[in-house]
């Protein structure tokens, strides 16, 4: 689903638990760069307030957006 919103032109934050390994690396290879791979483990407050930090800085300004979560294994 990530993949396609990029393609949508949308732009997308994909929260990867490990974010320099396997799907991650994956959906960098074959996205554009509004699909951001951020480092997030929901088990970690620390975690979650430094990707909400990065999304709150990237996110274009002006324009509407959708928020979805999807957990994918």
């Amino acid at each position: 689903m990530a993949v396609r919103l990029d393609e949508l032109g949308f732009v997308v934050f994909a929260g990867c638990l490990k974010p320099d390994q396997g799907g991650a690396k994956k959906l960098r290879a074959v996205s554009s760069k509004r699909l951001h791979v951020v480092p997030l483990d929901v088990r970690s407050d620390e975690s979650v307030e430094a990707a909400h930090g990065y999304v709150v800085k990237s996110l274009p300004s002006g324009g509407r957006f959708v928020s979805t979560l999807l957990r994918w294994k």
